[in-house]
């Protein structure tokens, strides 16, 4: 079963590969109308929700949580989302954010009917959301919805076709999402697909039951020093999980493009990275992680294929490599007897060694550092600095702007070499703009690398 590994919202097993539909799609297009007759108001009705956006029900503080029925109301407002010609009935409440939020509004708690949701924006017809069965029960959510200060947003409750019934409302605050991932001043880059793109995480790993391998080709190369790129980590038990690892190995290969298809192998290397959880997440259920690794010694190749492959214990967690987008739109795959051509990128950029008039891993020594590398990078006020070391020490990090300035520096103290370490950094006190960050050991630099802040 360990095999292309393809999650959407509606998935179709077939020859022990799971395939999908567009994973933008968060709906049930074969969904046949109701064959209920349109509900007639019932003016006795006690009601929960205002009739419309003139009576809305103002909701004065989140979290926010009620129940209701839509039985009784009268039908005012539909949209297309992607089903239009409702006769439903349908309720509004009201919210008017003071600051800047971001909201979940769900309806999946315990409706007892097929529900419907959207949400205008001060005016009726200004949607700026609109969800039809994001949840089991052909029920309604809207996740991560952004609400901006000083407007006013109208939520309505409504039904699929003519359906009607009781209804639980809850919305609350969110964190809103991380920053999509990028490829910063890199010699080539695709950009990886977000969760609510087409997206495809293809098994490159060697663990059991079998050897699973993807390759991409790459045009714009260089002198190639790093890359970086994302996947999912994986296992199958009767189901796809989550599993984790602080860090991995893989092996990463280079290869002469031979016609279109990957050809004689031209570089090999065995990388061990951090595990970087980005924060974004795939099918409400599965996390994104980063992966940064030096290529050491650097090589010069233009244009060809990479293949990069799990080799870490335990084996039945797998390396997933996440697709993205920027190049033609084709990948192999090797599914241990064969060589498939799959329509997808992979997610990834190329990056070259620079220097600076700081030294910037020029005296990077690899008998006595492994790794150092940021994330995210660029940031807003916080990154993660992660490095692992060949002999253990006193290890301190100084940054420096562009100018040389020494500006800040972390002492963390005696360190292992026995595991990565990721330290937590706080640059709120410093200005936007590019710095410098070294890591001693002993008292001695071992390496600069060179980060963004952007506030």
């Amino acid at each position: 079963m360990k095999n292309i590994f393809v999650i959407c919202i509606a998935v179709l097993f077939m020859n022990g590969a799971v395939l999908a539909t567009d994973a933008s799609l968060s709906y049930d297009n074969t969904k046949t109308p109701t064959a209920f007759a349109p509900n007639v108001p019932d003016p006795n009705v006690i009601l929960q929700g205002g009739d419309n956006i003139n009576d809305a029900t103002v909701i004065s503080a989140l979290p926010y949580n009620t129940t209701g029925t839509t039985a009784g109301y009268i039908n005012d407002y539909d949209e297309a989302c992607p089903y239009q010609g409702s006769t439903a009935p349908d309720v509004v409440y009201s919210y008017a954010p003071v600051d800047d939020i971001t909201v979940d509004i769900s309806l999946c708690g315990n409706s007892q009917y097929d529900t419907k949701i959207y949400v205008y924006e001060n005016t009726v017809g200004n949607l700026v959301e609109c969800i039809d069965d994001n949840c089991p029960g052909y029920k309604s959510e809207i996740l991560g919805l952004e609400l901006t200060s000083g407007n006013t947003y109208y939520i309505v409750v409504d039904g699929y076709g003519t359906e009607f019934g009781d209804y639980t409302f809850d919305m609350i605050e969110v964190q809103p999402p991380p920053p999509p991932p990028n490829c910063d001043e890199s010699l080539y880059g695709q950009l990886v697909h977000g969760p609510t793109d087409p997206w495809s995480a293809a098994t490159s790993d060697v663990g059991t039951p079998g050897s699973y391998l993807v390759y991409d080709n790459f045009f714009s190369g260089g002198l190639i020093g790093g890359i970086k790129f994302w996947g999912l980590d994986m296992m199958f038990n009767n189901g796809w999980f989550e599993c984790s690892e602080a860090s991995m190995t893989f092996e990463i290969n280079f290869y002469e493009d031979l016609n279109g298809q990957p050809g004689t192998m031209m570089e090999s290397y065995i990388v061990t990275c951090p595990t970087l959880p980005t924060g974004i997440m795939y099918n409400n259920d599965f996390e994104l992680n980063e992966y940064y690794a030096v290529i050491d010694p650097p090589f010069v190749m233009n244009n060809g294929w990479v293949s990069i492959q799990g080799l870490s214990d335990p084996q039945n967690c797998w390396f997933l490599w996440m697709s993205g987008t920027g190049g033609d739109g084709r990948r192999y795959q090797w599914l241990g007897n064969q060589l498939e051509l799959q329509f997808y990128d992979q997610g990834y950029c190329l990056y070259t060694e620079a220097t600076s008039s700081v030294d910037e891993t020029s005296d990077l020594l690899p008998t006595e550092i492994d790794m150092l590398t940021s994330y995210p990078n660029p940031f807003n006020a916080k990154t993660t600095i992660a490095f692992s070391l060949k002999n253990a020490g006193e290890v301190k990090i100084a940054i420096h702007d562009l100018l040389g300035r020494l500006v800040d520096e972390i002492d963390a103290g005696y360190l292992s070499n026995t595991t990565v370490h990721s330290i937590s950094y706080d640059a709120n006190r410093l200005a936007t703009g590019v710095y410098y960050y070294s890591l001693t050991v002993d008292g001695a630099k071992k390496a600069t690398k060179k980060f963004s802040l952007l506030k």
